[in-house]
């Protein structure tokens, strides 16, 4: 049994982010701790996207183009959008947008992804996916 205890920051650790192989189109596969996996694939469009003007028919902004499309079971469950913060760090912020069967509420789920990517958003190293507690 592991023990999951969260940072100075408040955030828990939920998954683990897995580099995928060279010659696959999948860039990453994220496995979250409950056995739950989504496949990351990267917007091949993400430089000419954010070269348009704003707003536009698609995008609000430059901050809510997504630079990965996480699927899971062959269906969208989210993307991820990379930001910088104030102080200059970066993260790429994956939103999941869920509905309560019982209730019928929507229920916006944000994971966060601190380290293990280049200046490009390009995964170079294996890395943990964290949530906000």
């Amino acid at each position: 049994m592991q023990i999951i205890k969260q940072d100075e920051f408040g955030y828990l650790p939920v998954g683990d982010i897995i580099m995928a192989k060279k010659e696959s189109k999948v860039d990453a596969i994220v496995k979250f701790f409950t056995g739950v996996s989504w496949v990351l694939f990267r917007n091949q469009k993400y430089k000419e996207e954010t070269s348009m003007d704003f707003p536009n028919d698609y995008y609000k902004s430059i901050q809510s183009v997504p630079i990965y499309r996480a699927m899971k079971d062959g269906q969208k469950a989210g993307v991820l959008i990379p930001r910088i913060s104030e102080s200059g760090g970066r993260f790429l912020l994956a939103v999941v947008n869920r509905t309560n069967p019982k209730t019928m509420k929507k229920i916006r789920m944000k994971f966060y992804i601190r380290e293990g990517f280049n200046l490009d958003w390009d995964f170079v190293k294996p890395t943990t996916i964290l949530r906000k507690v």
